[in-house]
């Protein structure tokens, strides 16, 4: 009994046809068939393989995918046909096989071992039967004319060595075959419309063909031998940022799906050879570097802001505490460096000029010793700035005393301070009885004694405190005040005198 089996590696392609007559047994029948299907991975083995008819195997390793087959069978009724489904040499088997005699069988490496299945079907002359095999590994799902008759495990797990999957026909060496025609669809595996004959990179993903768009995806989406090229869809426009400020050169760019060094997305920087400008807004004031802020760390300070007298250029104008700062001062020409400015001299400044004060209160200021608060003299000038002159708090106006009986001696008790002689005031406080012209200080006499020193009569000499007294004269020379006509004291009057 002789089987020539045809072992198949499916590559993704059309449905391939090939047809022969086996009567001639001839080895160029196999070439031929490597020559029309170049079947990479595996390799076409012409031999008897133990068998007095010609074999060939193809061993791809472990054989995975879908095998379908159909079998004309014309000439003899005696013919048959057969699926292999093996792992290891050509000696060692573990697998499948469906004999001529319609029985399926699952092999050990030595030895045809278990009957699974004995599906039924006409040998001929003049039938076509159909075998399809399903195969992912060890698990095979077999089907005759359409009808399972196998699904399983074929326990091939701890077999080592390449696969093959085969097909053949029980010849009876070559008299009972005519021609065999075998059919595999290796269509479009993913439905892309293309193969790997037409190009197709990868039949697995239907969304990579010869007319996909290229993606930047790590595939070659467009099968032309490149990744990611910058023709990609999905390509990005990049940006040099130079200054590694983190904002890109609108007017530099690369294209490409990945960032380049030294590039990034960002392509608002206004100058990107200076890292400090740039649209970072640090100081959250609206303003950037790019927009002119003079300084992103201070928030008041901005184009257009108001300007103090603070020590910062707040209104970014390129100057510092100019005169128009809210808060600059007045200050008054303190020409006599008194420390009091004139207010008809300023000037409008954050901080004091040379020369200048902060108040404008000097009266004089040609004359250092007049200004508010300075001793007022009676010099017929405004010294303290009061708007009064000489007054009578001046440091050197006088005490003037009250004369109301215009004797020349002045009240003590009555008294005027002023830099100038009131009217009715003398400068001597001399008056010991104002309201009496007689007395006062003057020694009319000239005996020693005043009218206010108890001379009782200033007129004459011999009248005086010190004077000796005559009694019964009628004049009373000692100005003690006791009546003449009284000699012995004794508060009466002699008799001769009224007593």
């Amino acid at each position: 009994m002789t089987w020539v089996l045809i072992a198949l590696l499916m590559p993704a392609q059309a449905q391939q046809t090939w047809t022969d007559d086996f009567n001639d047994n001839d080895a160029s029948d196999w070439t031929n068939l490597d020559a029309v299907y170049s079947m990479s991975g595996g390799r076409l083995v012409h031999s008897s393989n133990g068998h007095t008819g010609p074999d060939m195997i193809i061993n791809p390793g472990m054989p995975t995918g879908t095998l379908e087959y159909t079998v004309t069978l014309v000439g003899s009724a005696d013919h048959g046909m057969g699926i292999t489904l093996s792992y290891g040499s050509s000696s060692a088997h573990c697998g499948l096989f469906l004999h001529g005699g319609a029985t399926l069988y699952k092999w050990n490496p030595n030895t045809i071992e278990t009957s699974i299945a004995s599906p039924s079907y006409s040998t001929g002359p003049n039938v076509s039967h159909t075998l399809v095999a399903e195969v992912s590994n060890n698990n095979v799902d077999v089907y005759l004319n359409g009808v399972a008759i196998f699904s399983g495990d074929i326990g091939c797990n701890s077999f080592t060595g390449s696969g093959a999957i085969g097909i053949g026909v029980h010849s009876g060496v070559t008299q009972y075959t005519d021609e065999i025609t075998v059919e595999w669809p290796h269509d479009d595996a993913d439905g892309d419309g293309y193969t790997e004959d037409d190009g197709d990179c990868d039949d697995t993903d239907s969304s990579v063909s010869p007319v996909a768009l290229e993606y930047c995806d790590g595939i070659d989406n467009n099968c032309d031998g490149v990744t990611d090229e910058d023709s990609a869809v999905d390509v990005l426009t990049w940006y040099a940022d130079a200054d590694s400020d983190g904002y890109g050169d609108a007017s530099s760019t690369d294209i490409d799906c990945y960032q380049p060094s030294g590039y990034i997305q960002d392509n608002t920087d206004c100058d990107d050879s200076d890292a400090s400008l740039n649209l970072d807004d640090i100081d959250m004031d609206g303003y950037s570097t790019c927009d002119d802020d003079c300084d992103d760390n201070d928030g008041a300070a901005y184009p257009g802001a108001t300007e103090y007298c603070d020590g910062d250029d707040d209104d970014c104008d390129g100057s510092v505490d100019e005169d128009d700062a809210v808060d600059a001062s007045t200050w008054y020409a303190d020409t006599d460096s008194d420390g009091f400015g004139d207010s008809n001299s300023t000037d409008i400044d954050c901080y004091e000029p040379t020369g200048y004060v902060a108040n404008n209160t000097d009266c004089d200021d040609t004359e250092a010793t007049t200004y508010p608060g300075a001793d007022e003299y009676c010099d017929g000038h405004d010294d303290d700035c009061d708007g009064d002159t000489d007054e009578d708090d001046a440091v050197d106006a006088l005490t003037w005393y009250a004369d109301s009986d215009s004797d020349g001696e002045g009240d003590p008790a009555v008294t005027d301070i002023a830099c100038y002689q009131p009217s009715g005031y003398v400068g001597n406080s001399t008056d010991c009885d104002d309201a009496d012209f007689t007395r006062n200080t003057a020694d009319v006499d000239l005996d020693g004694y005043t009218s206010c020193g108890l001379d009782c009569n200033d007129t004459f000499a011999s009248i005086n405190p010190d004077a000796q007294e005559i009694w019964y004269d009628g004049v009373d020379q000692n100005c003690d005040g006791w009546s003449d006509y009284d000699q012995d004291g004794d508060g009466f009057d002699h008799l001769d005198y009224g007593g």
